[in-house]
């Protein structure tokens, strides 16, 4: 019997996908597909508590500190706002602590990053607040 190509994926003739094969392969792929979006929609990202929160904003002022060369002993006088979804940690950066502050964000899954960097000399130099995103 020839080879005669009927739909895409369906062959007819030696090795052909038979009707009902074609429709439990759509209904294992339907199935899984729905299993998948089901597991990543109630997927829920773990919460930390504070304490961790405060250990990880530690972690990258000390890796903020060995980077730039500046000792911790210039970064004083922390203080903890805490949001809905983050804590945001604040320290005055003491060289020039009218204006230079390092803040750092954790999320309550447990991403961390950094908001707002030290700068004694704030955009046009006049002596304000850097903007904050």
């Amino acid at each position: 019997m020839p080879r005669v190509v009927v739909a895409p994926f369906v062959i007819v003739g030696r090795h052909a996908m038979r009707r009902g094969a074609i429709i439990r392969f759509a209904l294992a792929l339907t199935v899984l597909l729905v299993a998948g979006w089901l597991a990543l929609r109630f997927a829920r990202a773990p919460n930390i508590d504070r304490a961790e929160a405060e250990t990880r904003a530690g972690r990258l002022l000390a890796a903020y500190a060995g980077q730039t060369g500046q000792p911790k002993a210039h970064f004083a006088d922390r203080r903890v706002l805490e949001y809905n979804d983050e804590w945001q940690f604040i320290w005055s950066y003491r060289p020039c602590a009218m204006v230079g502050e390092l803040r750092i964000a954790v999320k309550r899954t447990g991403a961390a990053r950094y908001v707002v960097l030290p700068d004694c000399s704030p955009v046009r130099g006049f002596a304000v607040r850097p903007r904050t995103a």
